[in-house]
């Protein structure tokens, strides 16, 4: 694929996954410039209301407008960041439900209660899925902990541009010297570490969901940062005027990064991954065909299942 480290880190390699890669961005690029020409020579620019009309209409702080060929490139951008995100953590999300049974029954008692009429106690005739209370508790829960085992993206990659001295605050109680980047380099973050400290999680290797529901904090108490320093580790959250989201700056729960380039489809993400997961225990009996539950892929800079990753399912009988 064309998308790991080396990737990054060595653009220009004549290597037969870089060709292809270099063809497909050449395609999609063309697919967009080809329904951007075709609004402009049919007078229908800003009158559809999506992505691409709102684009046209943007312009850059000196006021130049985006070219066609920028709009594209965002366009490319948007397809592909939530796209393969969502399709890794909802596999794993699916894998992880057909190990445990005994989750799922809890999902479909929650169903019931959220989507069923006053006292109904069977699946038969639930209301449809709706965009209020798809995101039930323990299904979010069950997503946010998918989210903490198997982050889908591992590591975040920048190249320094110019020299870095990293803070003190990070440095080892041993080092007296200011520890210096040099341009050129590389710094790679990989947030999920964080995500898997069992100084920061308990049991942090296993499964668990109902860490996230009933307590004030899914974390310990408190953890020691490399100065010496007692923190409290919560979940923090933020609205920027379009809901709560995870602010993620402080927290060792980064999913969804943080800072001015974390990403914008959390929301989303979740009403996607829980309407998957919904209609899959709903509508199937899922059990994990196995003998040990699938392994993660590093080798790329998106992490799926390795194989074997069966998966049997079975249509319900009261469909």
């Amino acid at each position: 694929g064309g998308f790991t480290p080396l990737h990054f880190a060595l653009p220009g390699l004549p290597l037969p996954s870089y060709r292809k890669r270099d063809l497909a961005q050449v395609a999609m690029r063309n697919f967009y410039l080809n329904i951007i020409k075709k609004r402009r020579e049919d007078n229908r620019e800003g009158q559809l209301g999506d992505m691409i009309d709102s684009l046209q209409g943007q312009t850059y702080k000196d006021g130049r407008p985006l070219t066609d060929k920028e709009i594209a490139h965002i366009m490319i951008a948007l397809l592909m960041a939530g796209q393969h995100t969502s399709a890794a953590t909802g596999s794993w999300l699916i894998l992880h439900l057909a190990s445990r049974p005994d989750l799922v029954k809890e999902l479909r008692k929650e169903q019931i209660e959220l989507f069923g009429k006053p006292g109904q106690t069977d699946e038969n005739e639930l209301d449809p899925l709706d965009l209020e209370r798809v995101q039930s508790p323990l299904m979010i829960a069950c997503i946010k902990e998918v989210l903490r085992l198997h982050p889908p993206i591992h590591s975040i990659m920048r190249k320094v541009k110019s020299p870095i001295t990293v803070p003190r605050t990070l440095a080892s109680l041993n080092e007296d010297t200011p520890y210096i980047i040099p341009s050129s380099h590389f710094v790679l973050a990989a947030p999920g570490t964080a995500q898997l400290d069992p100084s920061i999680w308990t049991a942090p290797d296993e499964f668990e969901p109902s860490r996230w529901l009933n307590q004030p904090s899914p974390f310990k108490t408190s953890t020691t940062t490399t100065s010496g320093e007692e923190s409290t580790a919560q979940e923090e959250m933020v609205d920027y005027g379009f809901g709560m989201i995870s602010s993620g700056a402080n927290s060792p729960f980064l999913p969804f990064g943080a800072g001015r380039h974390r990403c914008i489809g959390e929301q989303f993400a979740y009403i996607q991954l829980s309407t998957i997961g919904a209609t899959f225990i709903r509508n199937c009996d899922i059990e994990l065909i196995t003998d040990q539950f699938p392994k993660p892929d590093y080798t790329t800079m998106l992490v799926c299942p390795l194989k074997p990753r069966d998966i049997k399912f079975t249509r319900r009988n009261h469909l």
